[in-house]
């Protein structure tokens, strides 16, 4: 089945697609009913990847970019909210969304890319996102310092020794 992707700004998309991308993310993604209203949960999205199914139009695919606000401040972008309609799985789809994303992240001089994931090591790991498990970057919790165990990063530039980020749940 062919696909067609947009990468489009946050304020790009139009109603009729953000409702298309709210039903998919609170569909297949968890805490899903928090994407119905605006189509992300935590922090607003820079740009979208969007995969369309070429026949009907409709969105099968997408993952959110983010500015991650971050101490010292640097140009973190997260990679999130990658879904995939399930008849649509295992045909690229994701692959291809954080593909896109990733280079759109370059072009837009991210510093870094950060994403939370276990399903898609794989496919970042390709992309040259390695396993973080050095402290580098990390959010306080309830005044505890804390890092999440799934998080992958691709680093671009010299980083800080540490990154203490505002959001650490993404």
């Amino acid at each position: 089945m062919p696909y067609r992707f947009l990468i489009v700004g946050e304020d790009g998309v139009q109603p009729a697609l953000r409702a298309g991308l709210a039903t998919l993310l609170a569909a297949t993604l968890d805490d899903g009913e928090r994407y119905l209203r605006r189509a992300w949960r935590t922090l607003r999205p820079a740009f979208r990847v969007v995969a369309l199914d070429d026949e009907e139009g409709e969105p099968v695919g997408q993952a959110s970019c983010f500015w991650v606000p971050c101490r010292p401040p640097t140009a973190l972008l997260g990679l999130g909210d990658v879904a995939t309609a399930p008849d649509h799985r295992r045909r690229g789809v994701a692959r291809t969304v954080c593909a896109l994303a990733t280079e759109e992240g370059w072009r837009l001089h991210a510093s870094a890319m950060l994403a939370k994931t276990k399903p898609l090591r794989g496919v970042l790991g390709d992309l040259g996102f390695e396993p973080v498990t050095n402290g580098r970057f990390f959010y306080l919790e309830g005044g505890a310092r804390t890092a999440h165990p799934d998080w992958m990063a691709a680093v671009r530039i010299e980083l800080p020794s540490e990154l203490e980020l505002e959001e650490g749940d993404f």
